[in-house]
C-alpha cells in the first residue's frame, strides 16, 4: 500500500439520476406527482423519478426530460402544442384533438407535424438553449415565433446568502466547522458550486447538507466498503455521495449542488488538524474565496491555551500589495483572560469590494504563542489520555555539522517556464551566499556537488571561520550546471565526511545533510528503492537528513522518503515565487538546533507505553516544539493527582527529571472548546504516524502491513478522520 500523507485533494462524487459525476456531488430532489381535470396542460397526470406517467390524450411522460431541436408545424384546434417537437428518444403520434399530434421525434432532432385550430405556440421553430422572440399574430399567445441566437436567460444565478466559519482551538488542537448557506432565487433549477480550501494535514470529520428541509447525512465508513456501497447506490439509480482522500499537493473540498427553483441549501463542512509551532509563533490559517460578494460573512475564533497565552492577534494576506489597512474594524482580538482569547472577523459589503471585484480572496491569519520555560514542557491530561508540549526556553543553541548536497546537472541551467527569477543554479547561488553568512563560527560545514561526477569544495568538514566562509562562497559563485544527476553518489560522500567527525571524536553536535535538486537521479545508483535502502543504512539514525525540491520536476516522493526515513523533513521550492528567498527561509528554520539525540521517557506504571507516539527525536530547532502524546493506565491513581513525571534526556550527557503540573481539567468543559481534545489529539498525531509508516513503504511483512492498516483504520472510524483508508458515505 503506497500513501502520500503530506499533501491530497479531497474529491466528492455523485450519482444524477443513475450517472457518476466525477469531481462533484450533485443532489437534485425527486419531482413530485401531480394530477388534475379540465381542459388544462397535461391532464391527470402522474410523474415519479425514472418513470413514466399518462394523462389526457395518452401522453407519455418522463421526468428530466424535454423537448430539444427545431422543429414547425401549424394547424388548428383545441390543443396544446400541435405539431411541436416532442420529448428525446420517444415518438408519439394521434389524430383528432389530441396533443402533440402527428409528431414523430428523435432526441437532439427535428420533428415537425401538423394539426388544426386555434392552437398554442403555432408555426414556432425552436433552437435548444435558446429563448424566445419575435411576434405573431392570431388568437393565441407566441403565434409565429421564430428564436433568436445568443440571447441567455434573466434567470439570476444562485448566490452565497451567508458564511459563517467557527474555529476552536484547544492547547494546539484545531476543529473548525464552516456553514455556507446558496440561495437559488431563479424560476429554474440550477447547479451552485461549493468549493473551500483546507489546511495541508487536516482530516474532514463531517460533511452533510440540508436542503428543502431534508437533510443528507454522510457516515463514515471503510474505504472500500464505502466504495462498494456507493457503487451498489449508483446501480440502483440513487442519489449518492462519496468523500474520499486521495494524493495532491494542494487540500480542497469541492461540491457541486443542484437547486431547485427558490431553494436554499446549507452547507457543513467539518474538519481537525493541530497545529505545529513553527519560527517562534503558532499559526492557523483560513482561506476565504467565495467568488462573490457574501451578503452575511463571519468567522470566529475560539483559542484556548491552560500554559498561557503570550500574544495573539488576526490578520487578513492578499497574495496582491492591496492596502488592507480599511479591514481594521472588521478584524478585532478579544482577550478573555491570560488563557482565552476571542478573535474574529466580519467584513462589510464595502470592505469586502474593496478587497477585490469578487470580495474576499486570501486567507485569515490567527498568530500566537504560549508562555514557556526551561523546563521539561507542559502536560495536559483530560480523560486518561495526556498531551506533552516541549519547547524550552532559555537553553544554549547547540553547535551543527552540516554539508549542503548540490544539485549541479545540466537541468539546472533551465528556469522553469516563465520564471522571471533567473535559472534555477543562479538562484541557488544566490541564496548561497546569504546562508554562508549565517553559519555560526562554532559550527562546521561543507559544501559537496553533484552531476555525473562529484565535486567537493573541501576535503573535510571545516570550522566556519570568516576565512573559510568567504571561500566557500568564491567557491559556490563559480560553480556551472552540466550533466547527469548522481544523487547517490554525492548523499553517500557527504555521508563518509560526517561520520569522519564521529571517528575523530568531533561529535558534540548535530549533524545534518541539507540536499537541493531540481530532478530525478540520472547517474550512478538510480532505482528510488535502491537509493533509500543504501542511504538509509549508510546514516544508520545519526544524520538528519533535510531535502528541498526545486521545481516541479523534482522527484518529491524519493525526497519524501529519503527525509521520513533519516529524521528529516523534505519541501519544495516553487519556481512563481523568489526561490532564493524560499531557499534561505528554509535554512533559517534549521540553523539553529537548542537539543539532538532527545529521549522522553514516561514511567511504566503511569502509561500504557505501547499507546505512546513517537518519543524520540534527533533534533529539536529553536522556534519549534515537540509533542507527545498517549494513555495512561486505567489503574493509575496520578490521573486523579496534580502532577506527572517525566524524564527528558538529550545530547551526549544532559538530562532533566521534572514534575509536570497538569492543567486545563476546570476549564475544557466550557463552549467553544474541545472537550476530549487531548484523546483527539493522540488520534491524530497516532493516525498520522501509522500511515506514514505504509506511505514509507518500510520493508514490512504482509501480516505487519494489515496491522499497521488495521489500526490506523479501527482509529479513523472511532474518531470520524477521512483517510486514504476511510471514506465518507452517503446515500
Amino acid at each position: 500500500m503506497k500513501f502520500l500523507l503530506l499533501s491530497f485533494i479531497l474529491l466528492s462524487v455523485s450519482t444524477f439520476r443513475g450517472i457518476c459525476s466525477p469531481l462533484s456531488w450533485h443532489i437534485e430532489e425527486p419531482e413530485e406527482s401531480g394530477s388534475g381535470s379540465g381542459d388544462s396542460i397535461w391532464q391527470d397526470i402522474t410523474t415519479t423519478p425514472s418513470e413514466s406517467g399518462s394523462g389526457s390524450g395518452g401522453i407519455p411522460t418522463t421526468p428530466y426530460e424535454s423537448g430539444s431541436g427545431s422543429g414547425s408545424g401549424s394547424g388548428s384546434g383545441d390543443f396544446l402544442w400541435q405539431g411541436i417537437t416532442g420529448t428525446p428518444s420517444e415518438s408519439a403520434s394521434g389524430s383528432g384533438d389530441t396533443l402533440w399530434q402527428g409528431i414523430t421525434t428523435t432526441s437532439y432532432e427535428s420533428g415537425s407535424g401538423s394539426g388544426s385550430g386555434d392552437t398554442l405556440w403555432q408555426g414556432i421553430t425552436t433552437t435548444p438553449s435558446e429563448i424566445w422572440s419575435g411576434s405573431g399574430s392570431g388568437d393565441s399567445p407566441l403565434q409565429g415565433i421564430t428564436t433568436t441566437p445568443s440571447l441567455t436567460s434573466t434567470n439570476p444565478e444562485p448566490w452565497i446568502h451567508s458564511i459563517n466559519v467557527e474555529t476552536t482551538i484547544t492547547a494546539r488542537y484545531v476543529s473548525t466547522t464552516v456553514i455556507t448557506e446558496i440561495e437559488n432565487q431563479a424560476s429554474v433549477s440550477q447547479d451552485s458550486d461549493f468549493r473551500f480550501r483546507l489546511s495541508k494535514g487536516a482530516f474532514i470529520s463531517d460533511f452533510f447538507m440540508v436542503i428543502k428541509g431534508r437533510v443528507y447525512q454522510t457516515v463514515l465508513r471503510e474505504k472500500e466498503e464505502a466504495q462498494k456501497a456507493y457503487n451498489e447506490a449508483k446501480r440502483q439509480g440513487l442519489t449518492a455521495c462519496q468523500v474520499t482522500q486521495s494524493i495532491n499537493d494542494l487540500l480542497k473540498f469541492e461540491t457541486s449542488v443542484n437547486l431547485l427553483p427558490n431553494t436554499t441549501a446549507t452547507i457543513h463542512l467539518s474538519f481537525q488538524e493541530i497545529l505545529r509551532r513553527e519560527n517562534g509563533v503558532f499559526q492557523h490559517k483560513i482561506n476565504i474565496f467565495p467568488k462573490e460578494v457574501v451578503q452575511s460573512f463571519r468567522a470566529d475564533v475560539y483559542i484556548t491555551e491552560p500554559q498561557g497565552i503570550s500574544f495573539a492577534n488576526i490578520s487578513w494576506e492578499q497574495d496582491d500589495s492591496l492596502n488592507t489597512d480599511f479591514l481594521y474594524d472588521a478584524l478585532t482580538v478579544n482577550r478573555l483572560s491570560d488563557t482565552k482569547v476571542h478573535a474574529w472577523f466580519n467584513p462589510s459589503d464595502e470592505d469586502q469590494e474593496g478587497l477585490s471585484e469578487m470580495g474576499l480572496k486570501g486567507d485569515l491569519v490567527i498568530t500566537y504563542d504560549v508562555e514557556r520555560d526551561s523546563g521539561a514542557g507542559h502536560i495536559e491530561v483530560v480523560n486518561g489520555y495526556f498531551v506533552h508540549h516541549i519547547s524550552p526556553e532559555g537553553l544554549p543553541i547547540t553547535p551543527k555539522n552540516v554539508i549542503f548536497v548540490i544539485d549541479i546537472s545540466g537541468s539546472m541551467n533551465d528556469q522553469d517556464g516563465a520564471n522571471i527569477y533567473g535559472s534555477k543554479i543562479a538562484q541557488t547561488k544566490l541564496a548561497m551566499a546569504s546562508i554562508i553568512d549565517q553559519i555560526r563560527e562554532f559550527d562546521h560545514f561543507n559544501i559537496i556537488c553533484f552531476s555525473d561526477s562529484i565535486t567537493r569544495w573541501n576535503t573535510a568538514v571545516v570550522e566556519a571561520t570568516s576565512g573559510n566562509k568567504l571561500a566557500a562562497k568564491q567557491f559556490v559563485n563559480g560553480l556551472r550546471a552540466d550533466g547527469d544527476a548522481d544523487m547517490h553518489g554525492g548523499l553517500m560522500d557527504a555521508i563518509i565526511r560526517l561520520k569522519e567527525l564521529e571517528d575523530q571524536n568531533v561529535r558534540n553536535a548535530l549533524s545534518m545533510i541539507i540536499l537541493l535538486t531540481d530532478g530525478e537521479p540520472t547517474s550512478g545508483i538510480t532505482n528510488p528503492s535502491e537509493i533509500v535502502e543504501s542511504i538509509t543504512k549508510a546514516i544508520d539514525g545519526k544524520i538528519a537528513l533535510l531535502s528541498l525540491a526545486f521545481g516541479a520536476s523534482a522527484d518529491y516522493k524519493l525526497l519524501q522518503k529519503l527525509s521520513g526515513y533519516n529524521q528529516g523533513l523534505a519541501r519544495k521550492i516553487y519556481s512563481d515565487s523568489s526561490p532564493s528567498l524560499q531557499l534561505d527561509g528554509f535554512y533559517k528554520e534549521v540553523a539553529t538546533p537548542i537539543l539532538y539525540n532527545v529521549d522522553v521517557q514516561y514511567p511504566e506504571n503511569a502509561v500504557e507505553m505501547d499507546t505512546l507516539t513517537k518519543t524520540n527525536f534527533l533534533s529539536h530547532f529553536e522556534g519549534t516544539e515537540i509533542v507527545i502524546a498517549g494513555k495512561l493506565k486505567d489503574d493509575y491513581e496520578g490521573n486523579k493527582l496534580s502532577a506527572f513525571d517525566v524524564q527528558l534526556e538529550w545530547g551526549l550527557t544532559k538530562t532533566t527529571k521534572s514534575r509536570l503540573d497538569k492543567g486545563g481539567i476546570d476549564i475544557l468543559l466550557e463552549p467553544h472548546q474541545v472537550d476530549d481534545f487531548a484523546q483527539r489529539y493522540w488520534a491524530y498525531v497516532t493516525v498520522k504516524e501509522l500511515l506514514a509508516q505504509l506511505q514509507l513503504e518500510i520493508a514490512l511483512s504482509e501480516e505487519e502491513e494489515n496491522s499497521i492498516r488495521d489500526k490506523a483504520t479501527d482509529i479513523a472510524l472511532k474518531y470520524k478522520f477521512v483517510t486514504p483508508l476511510t471514506s465518507l458515505y452517503c446515500c
